[in-house]
């Protein structure tokens, strides 16, 4: 993944935290070809202190994202996942 995010302010407070949650589009087939790029994705996001935690929905229908940021800015990271 070339482009990268802004990192989050060293002073957290007053940073809004948003929850993204996603629901598959494709099959679990595509998902799980695309599944080594989505993880990577996930830890730059986490390694930029952009993502606090995630997981995926059980039964396997999508995920969840605790990000930090606004609404819009975090719309248009998560636009960027494979």
């Amino acid at each position: 993944m070339s482009q990268r995010r802004r990192p989050p302010p060293d002073d957290k407070r007053g940073v809004a935290d948003t929850v993204s949650s996603s629901s598959l589009r494709s099959g679990l087939a595509e998902v799980d070809a695309a599944m080594a790029r989505h993880v990577a994705w996930l830890e730059l996001g986490f390694a930029e202190g952009v993502f606090v935690a995630a997981g995926r929905r059980d039964p396997r229908t999508g995920g969840v994202i605790l990000c930090r940021g606004a609404g819009a800015e975090v719309e248009a990271l998560v636009a960027t996942d494979p």
